[in-house]
């Protein structure tokens, strides 16, 4: 296999896989509190108010970062893939998470399928483009 399809082939994969398993997981619960479950679709879309706050809600920012990563050269994605996977784990390290517009905190009790799957897919993300940096000389020598 040249080079410059291995590349591709890498790249594909990683994305497309990291695209769906992030979109599955927007179907899931993403964690639990002492006053409920939030949908991981909910944390999602409302998570933005979170990031403004800081505490738990920073973590969202894993998001835009994952996002990013998807549609840039290997050489920044990796970076900010890096960071997204950051982000994502640093959640398992809040007690608790503001889950209202009252900006009321609940102490997290559980972490759900949802959010696996969203630290799942920036890992992905983040190891393609690891492997997409190591095969873009490949790739390189194969356009010369």
């Amino acid at each position: 296999m040249s080079g410059a399809k291995k590349y591709q082939n890498i790249k594909m994969i990683s994305l497309v896989s990291s695209v769906i398993i992030f979109c599955f997981s927007l179907t899931q619960l993403s964690f639990c509190t002492n006053n409920g479950c939030t949908d991981s679709i909910t944390a999602f879309v409302g998570g933005w108010y979170g990031a403004l706050i800081f505490g738990a809600g920073i973590v969202w920012i894993a998001n835009p970062l994952l996002i990013i990563g998807w549609i840039v050269k290997p050489k920044i994605a990796i970076v900010v893939t890096f960071l997204s996977t950051i982000l994502c784990f640093s959640f398992l390290f809040f007690d608790s998470v503001i889950q209202n517009e009252a900006g009321m905190e609940y102490k997290i009790t559980s972490y759900k399928m949802g959010y696996w799957l969203w630290c799942s897919s920036s890992i992905i993300a983040f190891v393609g483009n690891i492997f997409l940096l190591k095969t873009h000389h490949l790739k390189e020598q194969y356009e010369h």
